[in-house]
């Protein structure tokens, strides 16, 4: 009974480990030690090797709020019983509250299930008073989300002003901000998070920051660097392009968005194929500016038929306008 009250007092001060060398210290095996065991884990933000609280985050009561922390990769599908996860998380100690909250934000946003995130923070929220820098860079996680991402980078920026544990996140965070509000990143973003690389090798947070570091390489110039970066990270060629189209210097741009004629387009949204082509347009550059119009659907009439004259071919302009009213059409006709 003793040894039972001193893990279950170290798991409610979050002491996960220390409750796991008591059941070992002493050769426990309770009834209980399981959760204990599984719980120690979760406590101290790691993975659960013992799966204990597996298919369970759709259930009732306190489970579903572990089964979640528990839970590697949330993904959209997964079904939660998301009442019994505030319920359960608003009873928990306050300083419990701090601890876990960061994480099952950031596990619910990857769900993209903002509202149960804002909940949880708001949880929080109205009982304390300066919030943890994890949970001011939740808060900036979900701003990015609601699509806020100037209040992101001023929440990131300010806990970079005292470098502490939670650094190299608020790196990611800002330059994730950056990105999203589509302004350059200073040079020294994308340096510091390359020196973190080593540090972080083999760690849940290592995709993240691979990822925003070519999001930083880009935007800050280097995008030599941020190609060679997307060839393990396609997923993020979109966002790449979108910002070669709109911040590189024209040599920088005009290196990468020329294409041979043999060269196959990258899979991007049709919207950053015509701005790609649009600036090509504008810098006297039709004929590869053709090439990507050439496979958008349904584009833009105006600015194929301005391509077409600028390459001379004033049967495809025509073509191109043939139904299309207004006084831009008439003056390129």
């Amino acid at each position: 009974t003793a040894i039972a009250r001193a893990v279950q007092f170290q798991l409610y001060l979050g002491f996960g480990a220390e409750a796991r060398q008591t059941l070992r210290a002493f050769d426990q095996d309770q009834s209980e030690s399981p959760v204990w065991i599984a719980l120690s884990f979760l406590m101290d933000g790691e993975n659960d090797p013992t799966h204990h609280f597996a298919d369970q985050a759709a259930c009732d009561g306190p489970a579903a709020l572990w089964a979640v922390l528990a839970t590697e990769n949330l993904t959209t599908g997964d079904v939660i019983n998301t009442g019994a996860l505030k319920l359960s998380f608003a009873a928990l100690p306050l300083h419990l509250r701090r601890q876990l909250g960061p994480v099952l934000i950031e596990k619910l946003l990857a769900k993209k299930d903002l509202a149960t995130a804002r909940a949880l923070s708001d949880a929080i929220g109205r009982t304390m008073g300066q919030p943890t820098e994890a949970m001011t860079l939740a808060n900036a996680e979900m701003d990015l989300s609601e699509g806020t991402a100037a209040l992101a980078e001023e929440k990131a920026e300010a806990v970079l002003e005292h470098p502490g544990p939670n650094h190299v996140e608020a790196l990611i965070s800002l330059a994730e901000a950056r990105v999203a509000q589509n302004l350059p990143i200073s040079p020294d973003i994308a340096i510091a998070l390359e020196a973190n690389l080593s540090e972080f090798a083999g760690t849940d947070t290592e995709p993240r920051l691979i990822e925003a570091l070519i999001l930083a390489q880009a935007a800050s110039g280097n995008f030599a660097a941020a190609f060679v970066g997307l060839s393990n990270h396609p997923d993020r060629q979109e966002t790449v392009w979108q910002l070669l189209a709109s911040l590189a210097a024209d040599d920088v741009f005009l290196t990468h968005a020329v294409l041979e004629s043999d060269q196959v387009l990258p899979e991007i949204s049709d919207q950053t194929k015509t701005t790609v082509a649009r600036r090509l347009t504008g810098l006297g550059l039709p004929k590869p500016a053709q090439k990507w119009l050439e496979s958008v659907n349904a584009a833009d009439p105006l600015l194929v038929a301005e391509a077409a004259l600028k390459a001379s071919d004033a049967q495809t302009a025509l073509s191109a306008l043939k139904d299309v009213q207004g006084d831009v059409a008439t003056s390129l006709t």
